[in-house]
């Protein structure tokens, strides 16, 4: 990790890194390391700006060390407040280098759940509000940000969770509704008799990796989980025939709060779907048949759905 960061770090011109350091000092001043990390961005951009032609390979182990120091304080210590809304506006500043942004994303993602909900929240709508705009690495991280808040949607609590202006655009809907419906077919994988790990019905492994991500997904924090989802997109008007492909495969879910909230919506917002619609047909028929015949076991196969699904 420490060679790639400083092979991708040595291409960049000067001032990129001090735009790095610039950005890690909002963290570093929160965590009360202001004279240590404020101390080192001084020191080198002073050597940076009067010299142009300074390597600056002793600058990327200053970032490195900074990057640990902040990393060692933070990650075990929940108590710890990041300032969350400030690392948002770093992300979205728009002459941002990619580099600044990774940081500033993985930082937000540390501080989230450190924050009050009604921060986090806003936070979110902002984050999903370009989800189609973001690189396929910053969406799984998006995404993933946002399924955890829709367990605040659980207990039917209107007006609570996130607001659903992001969906009005056509290419963040489809997305969203995409890994929504992962999270619906989502089970823990099992290991076959041969030790080979078997991906959930209906989902390939990369698929289930990017749903579980660093959580142990299981059990009642995974009923929560898809309880959220439905309750959160049953607040919203969508097109029946976007949302029946979800519903139907939450009517058949092991969990009978799940099924039963899922037949619910399948009956009041998705009867009117038109199943005669090539795209939805489509949509039914890749659950059914998924595409994985003989390997099931490779990343990107997606295995046939339950038998439940495909019976109804």
């Amino acid at each position: 990790m420490a060679l790639e960061l400083t092979s991708l770090i040595c291409e960049l011109h000067c001032d990129v890194v001090i735009a790095i350091l610039e950005g890690i000092v909002v963290v570093g001043a929160v965590l009360g390391s202001w004279g240590k990390v404020n101390g080192a961005v001084n020191d080198m951009s002073h050597g940076i700006l009067s010299d142009v032609t300074l390597p600056v390979f002793g600058s990327i182990w200053q970032v490195m060390e900074m990057l640990s120091h902040i990393n060692k304080r933070v990650k075990d210590q929940a108590s710890i407040k990041l300032p969350l809304k400030e690392l948002l506006a770093l992300y979205q500043s728009p002459d941002l280098v990619s580099m600044v942004k990774n940081f500033a994303l993985v930082y937000i993602e540390m501080a989230i759940d450190r924050a009050p909900w009604d921060e986090q929240k806003d936070v979110l709508d902002a984050l999903l509000s370009t989800l189609a705009k973001a690189p396929a690495q910053h969406q799984e991280v998006i995404l993933r940000l946002a399924a955890k808040g829709l367990d605040q949607s659980a207990g039917h609590n209107t007006g609570k969770g996130m607001a659903g202006t992001f969906m009005k655009d056509a290419a963040n809907c489809e997305i969203f509704l995409a890994y929504c419906l992962q999270i619906l077919l989502f089970q823990p994988p099992m290991i076959s008799p041969d030790g080979i790990i078997v991906p959930p019905p209906g989902l390939s492994l990369e698929q289930a990796k990017q749903v579980q991500g660093k959580q142990v997904l299981k059990g009642e924090v995974l009923n929560v989980r898809k309880l959220g989802v439905l309750n959160y997109l049953g607040e919203l008007e969508l097109p029946a025939d976007s949302v029946y492909p979800l519903y139907l495969v939450a009517a058949s879910d092991g969990n009978e709060r799940v099924s039963r909230r899922g037949e619910e919506l399948l009956k009041r917002k998705a009867s009117s779907a038109n199943l005669e619609d090539l795209a939805l047909i489509k949509q039914l028929f890749a659950l059914f048949q998924g595409t994985a015949k003989s390997k099931p076991h490779l990343g990107t196969c997606i295995c046939t759905a339950t038998f439940s699904v495909e019976s109804i």
